[in-house]
């Protein structure tokens, strides 16, 4: 069967990509890394203080990516320190009183330092003043940078989607081959069926005076050929064809597309080994559904 796909690129769900950059003394390091998933799933490891990035990669993700789980860590360093710390009195009060009833008892005190390391005395104030200018005055540039990350992750995806796309393409001609095969051995049911029962017959009327009219023979036959008959799934499997080189052509975003019309190959592959009655059409049945099978696993993988 005739290869009519086109080049459009194929995008895998598998990608990488990092970036550093930096300005006005702030450095900040992105990785992003993406995976198969059922649609597009965003999880970020942001910085205290730098939520505004969350709603600026949300939405570089969602303009250049249609399926996926992506996860991307962003790191940043500053050469100003930029959050201040805070005292949480009321432990500092509680924490006090068990110290002086401890030293009572024990006749040991405890020291400042020691109340100060405990978990939960020193706690990280609110962003400053400061942390927010700096913000501003980086913004524009990492926004910059994320735009460029993405960009790479996509360039990533589509690297990866290229050896996918000859994949997907070796299977689609194997696929063509064995329907034309098929359907040529569909071509030969009734004669393959006339002589098998014409040889049963004989076999079982050889000892005996008994004859069958060649009507009722032509009859038996026409009822044999018309259960065992595969061409609407052949057909059905032309039409799947026709559809599988339109989203190979289409390129992006086909993935859940191309996965129901692989479970659609699937049961015509079913019903046309069920329907079988030639050992030529069950091996052809059965080696169509192992490739569709193949098809459908690659599938798994693509955008």
């Amino acid at each position: 069967m005739t290869d009519k796909t086109a080049s459009a690129p194929v995008s895998s769900m598998t990608g990488y990509a990092n970036i550093a950059g930096g300005a006005e003394g702030v450095r900040w390091t992105f990785e992003a890394r993406s995976v198969n998933g059922r649609g597009l799933d965003i999880k970020l490891r942001l910085p205290s203080g730098w939520d505004v990035l969350d709603g600026i990669i949300k939405e570089q993700c969602r303009k250049h990516l249609v399926r996926g789980n992506v996860s991307i860590s962003v790191q940043i360093e500053s050469d100003q320190a930029d959050t201040a710390m805070s005292l949480n009195e009321s432990l500092v009060r509680q924490l006090t009183e068990i110290a002086d009833k401890a030293a009572a008892i024990t006749g040991q005190t405890v020291s400042l330092d020691n109340i100060l390391t405990i978990r939960g005395v020193l706690e990280e104030a609110e962003p400053t003043r400061q942390l927010e200018t700096t913000i501003e005055a980086v913004q524009a540039s990492i926004t910059t940078d994320i735009e460029a990350l993405i960009s790479a992750l996509q360039t990533a995806r589509r690297a990866e989607g290229s050896a996918l796309h000859d994949i997907l393409k070796g299977h689609r001609q194997t696929l063509g081959d064995l329907i034309v095969q098929a359907e040529g051995q569909a071509r030969t049911i009734p004669d393959e069926l006339r002589s098998k029962l014409t040889q049963s017959i004989e076999e079982l009327t050889r000892e005996t005076d008994v004859s069958i009219a060649e009507e009722r023979l032509a009859q038996e036959v026409v009822m044999l050929a018309t259960k065992a008959d595969v061409r609407e799934e052949i057909d059905r499997l032309k039409a799947h064809m026709a559809s599988l080189d339109e989203l190979l052509g289409e390129g992006r975003g086909i993935g859940r597309r191309l996965d129901f019309l692989a479970q659609e190959f699937n049961r015509e592959a079913n019903t046309l080994c069920s329907k079988s009655s030639t050992t030529g059409m069950t091996k052809t049945g059965l080696a169509l559904k192992t490739v569709i099978d193949q098809l459908r696993e690659q599938v798994q993988n693509v955008e």
